[in-house]
């Protein structure tokens, strides 16, 4: 079963979606929102959050937080 952290949500997804189960992380943790389209993805955990989004691809530039997608670009 896939995690709700590790799925790159489109911007308009809602936050909790009904028939899923969600972790104590997932509605308690930090959500990532890439500032240059708008994805947004849960990250799991309550420390080290710049840490656990770099491994899931998310990176800073000029200030702005980038998704994996956008990073590569």
């Amino acid at each position: 079963m896939q995690r709700d952290s590790d799925i790159l949500h489109e911007p308009g997804d809602p936050k909790f979606q009904g028939g899923r189960i969600y972790s104590m992380l997932d509605m308690m943790g930090a959500t990532a929102t890439c500032d240059k389209c708008g994805r947004w993805q849960r990250i799991d955990a309550l420390i080290n959050l710049k840490e656990k989004a770099a491994e899931k691809g998310w990176t800073e530039r000029a200030g702005q937080d980038l998704c994996p997608i956008c990073s590569s670009s």
